[in-house]
């Protein structure tokens, strides 16, 4: 058993452009960091179900010291860690359109679920607005809770919530540190054009 456990330690060991590091908890979620020089830090947070976490936040010193503990020992939730990796890396290269990766429900009520789940039926290279995506999960009206549902959206990228803009084009919020330059710059990695925080 420990020699598996090291093998998938090794397996996990993944060197690209984008710098990150792993740890462990007794809790079995495994943790990684990517840098990218277009939109900073991104914390990607796996169990043994899924991706739970995939955040834009930068390595704060709680999270410095979980990583110097060491690899994770789930070795499922490392083999997910290790596919999210790859394909958000891929993804911010321009290389991947379409996310395959499963994802950890767990602590998300039945209403965000449903947002974040038709939010990740947008195609790459579409977008809808938050009424559209409130009507698409039957609550015609709610574009408001739609919004909110999507600023708490704790599975950026992945969940691309920046696929979803105001009725007249405008961009509005996003949560991440830069804010509507992180959504505009996603947005225009898809293809589109935007002047002014707004989709041409």
């Amino acid at each position: 058993m420990k020699g598996q456990i090291q093998k998938r330690r090794r397996a996990v060991r993944y060197l690209s452009d984008h710098h990150f590091t792993m740890k462990e908890r007794a809790e079995n979620f495994c943790m990684a960091y990517i840098e990218n020089e277009n939109i900073g830090s991104i914390m990607i947070l796996t169990t043994g179900r899924g991706v739970s976490r995939c955040n834009f936040t930068p390595l704060g010193l709680f999270e410095q010291r979980l990583l110097e503990r060491g690899d994770c020992e789930d070795g499922h939730a490392a083999s997910i860690l290790a596919g999210a990796i790859n394909q958000v890396n891929a993804y911010l290269q321009g290389r991947l359109k379409q996310f395959d990766l499963p994802i950890d429900w767990t602590g998300i009520s039945p209403f965000y679920r449903s947002v974040y789940e038709a939010s990740m039926r947008i195609p790459f290279g579409s977008v809808c607005s938050y009424g559209e995506v409130a009507a698409a999960v039957g609550k015609p009206g709610a574009a408001r809770a739609v919004g909110q549902a999507l600023g708490a959206n704790p599975i950026a990228l992945i969940v691309p919530c920046h696929r979803v803009i105001g009725h007249d084009g405008h961009l509005h919020g996003f949560s991440a540190p830069d804010g509507l330059k992180t959504k505009t710059w996603l947005l225009q990695l898809e293809g589109h054009q935007i002047a002014e925080n707004r989709l041409l």
